[in-house]
């Protein structure tokens, strides 16, 4: 038979056997094959952390055909990914196949071309490469330590909490700590007023009778004046010294002269092609597209053979490929364009396991027109083009011009300044592909900010108004066009004469903004933490709904009331009060109350593991495995000997607390989770606030006879420092905003605020989502905004309403119907909403059944993405609840009036079933102490949500037989294991 091929992603096979021809089979693992188990740690603790490796669910068919195959096959060429997973992969698909030593291949390349290919397989052949035990190995750790952390951990959080969503992990856990640290940072931040003053001067007396050249006018239009527009350096912290400078210049005491003139030339060279982290920054900061998005459209871009391998350390680029770009620069521009470079890694920890991610072909600019390729995929792919060819390019020469002009007699200082673009260089590149040429300086210098090499931290992308603080960089200095025609004629201790100056009212921030999705990687990149392969999946596995310990949101700037004075020659000095906006966020990164929680016990208890240099120099050891400097099993074990007696003795703590019948009864657990603070007695209503522990983070309860009337709120700061006027001030929801039409308008809130109308929910986050011009701050709202977002709904469901009438469903047979939605046509199938590819668009209403079909098998084939990664069960259909978990499935339809009967009997059953199916499983004594205060905990818990539409009587009577079976149960069967299996968190 044929030589077997084996890769990891189905997308390459076809390119790859078309590469190969006859002579070869190619295959896919499809990914990883087998893994550690998931009902149990999966590895001998004792004998060295040895792993006992399952078959992955739904890869059963998968190893049989690979089984198969390399029976048949002469030689079985392993060619996954070329980083630690692929190198595991590789193994462990020679390990199931049962493939000898001489049978077995490894080959590696980092991009799907006809050269890459070939001449890698025709290199393995030839040198018969093994597989990198070392980089197996480090792999292995990396898993074991994840599983550990996650194993052991999380069911503290679990019965600390009561919540089986919560999870720990080596990673994970230190990325929460960054938000909740910034959060803390900003909040703790007193903002403080400064005053931004600029002015226009001119050369000659006669100029100031110019009505033009105001500095209303200069300062808000972009037409060339007469006048050097200038920005005053000096810190103004106060109304009064605004004042006193204009009313110098209104009684001629005010005298100004150029103090300094400077012209310099300087060179900004172009940032390195990207490595993972930078890529996933800039399609972040640039294209808005999360670092998850960003990876697989990188994916997609790598199997069609279009990119290099997007998981790289490394910013060297091979020496053909240069060579290519240089042929392509000096074309395109001419020879004084291309500079070849060489670049180095700044961080310690980079492997360069291969090159920087690349165009495969230089030459191929647009990629429109290649099949599946969409808008995304394109500026992606167009981002990456320009960073490459630059960093491969001249430097850019800028010259600038600048001259101060002092006030006699004080301290101020105006700076004027002009840049200038002498030669473009790598500019060229990254102007490519757009209409016009680079001309106006105001564009270029923006064009050559944006070209930093790295994220600022700050992230101004937030559209907020107002400084973190006067600055004289090159940034913040406006510039003076004029400067420019003039300069020549400027001397030292020249008078110039003030036309205009304006005053404007400014409040600091911060030193340091939110995290956006690409600070938060950079972060991460600085810090060590991680490594670049699996940023995008942990910035969203916190922010993922089971967990909800971070989320992405943005926060509309608020209204504040400014002073602007604003002076005009000859003597006219005006002083007003104007609304601005101040301080907004968007899409930034925020610690939910369960977040803050969460950090906080951990930092208390397992300060190492989130602790950033530990982690960091977690991850240098395992590094080190990679190259044999280290033993796997050792660098574990020096982790586990750490954690392991803190683990055992909160374990200890949590269970002489329940024996005792207290949430606990020594200082091993945070003070603010022995239960619930009284902060005071509410002076209006004399009710009690407490501050509490809910299981989705810190609150503040109002606690009213009347359960159903309490109160509550959500927040994210310390609770043992919080007041009783604080707690209160939170509790300000629901809010009666008045009628409309005859009824009243509310305002909730929940996770977030929204507005209740008419016995329906409208929410703000999505009005603002889609009207950004309008931005509305829930914590704001008037009966006037609430009703924008109210008719907003209604015209939009209006808008609907009238292209569904336009556009009739279409009924293919009894399972598939073609509707016309919000977002245009899409299929129905057995309860998905499958979207309907672009090319099919056009003719929706005309589809036949085998085009629905071939759409709804690739949605399949695909995972079913829109439904969670697995086809939605039809809500008809009641599913019974797994014996791993006592809570109702998420798609369960229970009638009311049945709700007291099924709690009952359900949770009974479920109790049973769950001390029964664990009873082969050997766990340790603390776990025994588990299976009675989980299951019984469960079992309460599922009686009490399920039955809150019938009477208490019914709902206590549930609860009492529900322990009454889980404690005899688990008194039976010492050795039962109830819990939920653990979250193995990390990557």
């Amino acid at each position: 038979m044929s030589i077997l091929v084996i890769v990891e992603s189905p997308g390459k096979v076809h390119k790859i056997q078309g590469f190969l021809g006859s002579d070869y089979e190619v295959m896919a693992s499809i990914g990883h094959i087998r893994g550690l188990p998931t009902e149990n740690l999966g590895f001998d603790i004792a004998n060295n952390f040895a792993p006992s490796f399952v078959t992955l669910s739904g890869k059963e068919d998968v190893v049989k055909k690979l089984k198969n195959k390399s029976k048949l096959a002469t030689k079985v060429i392993l060619c996954s990914d070329y980083d630690y997973e692929g190198e595991a992969i590789a193994w462990h698909c020679a390990e199931v196949c049962n493939l000898p030593a001489t049978k077995r291949y490894r080959a590696t390349f980092t991009e799907i071309t006809k050269k890459s290919v070939t001449t890698a397989i025709a290199a393995t052949l030839e040198t018969n490469r093994c597989i990198d035990m070392n980089t197996v190995h480090t792999q292995f750790a990396r898993m074991v330590l994840d599983k550990l952390i996650g194993y052991k951990i999380s069911p503290l959080l679990w019965k600390e909490f009561k919540n089986f969503h919560l999870s720990a992990g080596r990673v994970q856990s230190p990325v929460v700590r960054l938000i909740v640290e910034r959060e803390e940072e900003i909040n703790k931040f007193a903002s403080s007023c400064y005053f931004k003053v600029m002015a226009n001067f001119v050369l000659d007396k006669k100029d100031l009778s110019y009505t033009s050249g105001d500095a209303a006018a200069t300062t808000t239009t972009t037409t060339t004046t007469n006048c050097i527009e200038t920005e005053c350096e000096n810190n103004i912290t106060n109304k009064e010294d605004v004042e006193t400078i204009m009313n110098s210049c209104v009684s001629k005491n005010a005298q100004f002269t150029i103090t300094s003139i400077k012209q310099t030339t300087t060179k900004r060279n172009p940032a390195p092609p990207y490595t993972t982290s930078t890529l996933q920054q800039d399609a972040s900061s640039k294209l808005g597209m999360s670092p998850d998005v960003c990876m697989k459209n990188a994916q997609k871009l790598y199997e069609l053979g279009l990119i290099t391998y997007m998981r790289t350390d490394a910013v060297f680029i091979a020496d053909d490929a240069v060579k290519s770009m240089g042929q392509f620069i000096s074309e395109k521009w001419g020879d004084n364009y291309f500079q070849k470079r060489v670049f180095k890694n700044k961080s310690a920890s980079s492997q360069e396991a291969h090159e920087a991610c690349r165009p495969t072909d230089i030459k191929k600019f647009n990629i429109m027109e290649l099949n599946g390729m969409t808008k995304s995929h394109n500026s992606l792919y167009q981002m990456i083009w320009k960073r490459t060819l630059g960093s491969q390019m001249s430097p850019a020469e800028v010259e600038i011009r600048t001259v101060k002009i002092g006030m006699k007699s004080t301290k101020y200082i105006f700076v004027g300044k002009h840049e200038k673009i002498l030669f473009e260089g790598y500019l060229a590149a990254y102007n490519f592909g757009k209409v016009g040429k680079v001309g106006k300086v105001g564009k270029v210098d923006k064009l050559l900010n944006s070209q930093n090499t790295d994220v600022e931290d700050s992230d101004a992308d937030d559209g907020a108004d107002g400084d973190a603080d006067s600055s004289t960089t090159s940034n913040s200095i406006k510039q003076s066009d004029y400067l420019e025609t003039i300069f020549a004629k400027l001397k030292d201790g020249d008078s110039v004469y003030c036309k205009g100056m304006d005053g404007c009212e400014k409040f600091t921030k911060p030193p340091h903004a939110r995290y956006t999705e690409a600070s938060l990687i950079k972060k991460l990149d600085d810090l060590g933490i991680g490594r670049p392969a699996t940023y995008a999946n942990i910035v969203k596995k916190v922010q993922e709904e089971q967990r909800q310990y971070v989320e992405r949101k943005s926060l509309p700037a608020k209204k504040v009331k400014i002073t602007i004075l604003k002076y005009t020659y000859p003597d006219k000095v005006t002083v007003s009060s104007n609304d601005a906006n101040q301080e907004g966020d968007k899409n930034k990164l925020f610690p939910t109350s369960l977040g803050v929680m969460i950090n906080s016990y951990l930092l208390k208890h397992f300060a190492d593991l989130i602790n950033y240099e530990f982690t960091a120099n977690i991850e240098s050891q395992l590094d080190s495995i990679a190259t044999g400097a280290k033993i796997w099993y050792k660098v574990v074990d020096s982790v586990y000997v750490k954690l392991n007696p803190i683990i055992d003795q909160l374990a200890n703590a949590i269970k002489l607390a329940k024996e005792m019948g207290t949430t606990t009864s020594t200082d091993e657990i945070p003070q603010s989770s022995k239960g619930k603070r009284l902060l005071g007695t509410n002076p209006v209503n004399g009710l009690p606030v407490y501050s509490m522990i809910t299981r989705i983070g810190y609150a503040i309860c109002e606690a009213n006879p009347d359960k159903a009337l309490s109160r509550f709120a959500n927040f994210n700061t310390n609770p043992d420092t919080i007041t009783l006027a604080e707690g209160l001030a939170m509790l300000i929801y629901p809010i009666n905003l008045g009628k409309y039409k005859d009824a009243d308008i509310l305002v909730k809130k929940a996770k977030s605020v929204y507005i209740n109308y008419s016995g329906k929910n409208y929410s703000i986050d999505i009005y603002n989502k889609n009207n950004p011009t309008t931005t509305l701050d829930p914590n704001q709202l008037t009966l006037d905004t609430a009703q924008l977002v109210i008719e907003d709904v209604l015209n939009m469901k209006n808008k609907i309403a009238q292209q569904q009438a336009e556009n009739p469903d279409v009924k293919v047979n009894d399972d598939i119907t073609i509707i016309y939605g919000r977002y245009g046509p899409y299929i129905k199938f057995n309860g998905n909403n499958i979207k309907i590819p672009a090319k099919f668009k056009s003719q929706w209403n005309t589809l036949t059944l085998v085009e629905c079909t071939t759409i709804i098998d690739n949605f399949k084939k695909k995972g079913a993405k829109s439904s969670g990664g697995k086809v939605k069960i039809p809500k008809k259909v009641v599913k019974a609840p797994k014996a791993t978990n006592t809570n109702f499935d998420s798609e369960t339809i229970i009638k009311p009036k049945k709700v007291a009967k099924v709690a009952k009997e359900k949770v009974a059953k479920v109790a049973k079933e769950k001390i029964a199916k664990v009873n082969s499983i050997q766990i340790t004594d603390t776990a025994t102490d588990t299976a009675t205060d989980t299951a019984t905990d469960t079992a309460t818990d599922t009686a009490t949500d399920t039955a809150t539409d019938k009477p208490k009587k019914r709902i206590v009577k549930a609860k009492a037989n529900a322990n009454a079976n889980a404690k005899a149960n688990a008194k039976a069967n010492t050795k039962a294991k109830p819990k939920p299996k653990p979250k193995n968190t990390d990557n």
